[in-house]
């Protein structure tokens, strides 16, 4: 049985990290703002819900396989919150880009001042012109 259930829960979890397997999640806000602040980083905010949507799709292909990933890895905290079932995360979501419209990225500093206008709108210029900014916002 215990082993169903941990089938079952990697299953279910797969969907969302396979997505973004090259990036080290942090999954708790509040763990998010101590490292940022330890570390002297900004955070990436990247909201999600469980399942695939086109945004997503589009996001994995033309941010996250990007080489923004590979520059903002030693830059930026990386934080992804589920708003699924998740009434936290969906208010930090809310709070961060304006509405619970996912997937959605926004740029946060260590005091929890958003950076910018958030990536709510998914297609490639959209996506293109937020790896621009967040380029000129992170050194």
């Amino acid at each position: 049985m215990k082993g169903f259930f941990y089938l079952a829960l990697f299953l279910t979890t797969s969907g969302l990290s396979a997505q973004t397997e090259n990036v080290d999640w942090v999954t708790d806000y509040k763990s998010a703002i101590t490292a940022a602040k330890s570390q002297d980083q900004l955070i990436l905010a990247y909201f999600v819900r469980a399942g695939s949507s086109d945004g997503h799709g589009l996001l994995e292909r033309a941010f996250f396989k990007s080489e923004m990933l590979q520059y903002l890895r030693d830059r930026a905290v990386f934080l992804k919150l589920n708003i699924t079932n998740n009434a936290y995360a969906k208010r930090m979501a809310v709070h961060y880009t304006g509405n619970d419209k996912v997937p959605a990225i926004a740029l946060i500093d260590a005091n929890q001042k958003i950076i910018g206008e958030p990536l709510v709108q998914i297609n490639a210029d959209t996506i293109a012109n937020f790896m621009s900014f967040l380029k000129s916002q992170i050194k």
